[in-house]
């Protein structure tokens, strides 16, 4: 009986050890995954700010260059199709 007592007790302290690290490690990764899609966003605004100069061409001040589409506006889900309006 009191071993099975030990071994419940060591089981807890293990789980309680575990939990903070485990936290610990979640957050480092949720970090370097924030870092790493905010690297992304800037990479593709200057995509689209030298898509957009391209695009503008020489006689860019003759005529205003079209506005490249914001990253919110491409990442905007879709309306949804009904029956009465197919695609």
């Amino acid at each position: 009986m009191d071993e099975d007592l030990l071994v419940i007790l060591v089981l807890l302290v293990l789980a309680a050890l575990a939990v903070p690290v485990l936290a610990i490690m979640a957050l480092v990764s949720i970090s370097g995954l924030k870092r790493r899609v905010g690297e992304l966003e800037r990479e593709v605004a200057k995509l689209y700010a030298n898509a957009s100069d391209a695009a503008a061409g020489p006689g860019a001040d003759r005529e205003p260059a079209a506005r490249a589409p914001t990253l919110a506006e491409l990442t905007r889900p879709a309306p949804a199709q009904t029956a009465a309006n197919p695609p």
